[in-house]
């Protein structure tokens, strides 16, 4: 009875280490397509960058990748800084966040950041900083954008009676 012959998938490496002359088994692999044909999509840049990370802080989702792209984005900007304290607050790294709100708050005032700055600290128990926090949004006559502002602001203001 005569053998019948399978072809077999053989790797080049492995026809090599068999004694097999290179291609004899194998189906030849197509070739690398050139580097100009690769697409990558760019990672944004700059503003576009901040907006995108901004987009996935308030989805809540994909913290990693806003990450990534607040990694990437220039140093030195209040923006960036409060979008830093937004991750690490969704991270539950409430230290982080307070340091990021106060580079921030260095940069440029805004009564939202330091609301939120109060906040995290109240959350670390740093009770002490907070009505130093509180007292100078009073007395901005501030109307921060939180819900929670007012409540927070009401102890603080004097009386009208």
């Amino acid at each position: 009875m005569p053998r019948l012959r399978v072809p077999t998938l053989v790797g080049p490496t492995l026809a090599l280490a068999l004694g097999a002359p290179l291609g004899a088994g194998c189906a030849a692999a197509p070739p690398p397509p050139p580097p100009s044909a690769v697409v990558v999509p760019a990672a944004p840049q700059g503003e576009a960058a901040l907006d995108e990370a901004a987009r996935l802080l308030a989805d809540g989702a994909e913290l990693p990748r806003a990450a990534e792209l607040l990694a990437a984005a220039p140093p030195g900007g209040a923006r960036r800084e409060v979008l830093l304290g937004q991750l690490a607050e969704l991270s539950g790294d409430d230290a982080a966040a307070e340091a990021a709100y106060a580079r921030a708050l260095a940069i440029a005032e805004d009564d939202d950041v330091r609301l939120r700055r109060a906040l995290v600290l109240e959350r670390l128990g740093r009770g002490d900083e907070v009505r130093p926090e509180l007292e100078r949004l009073r007395a901005q006559a501030a109307r921060p954008a939180e819900p929670s502002a007012a409540r927070r602001l009401r102890p603080l203001r004097p009386s009208s009676r």
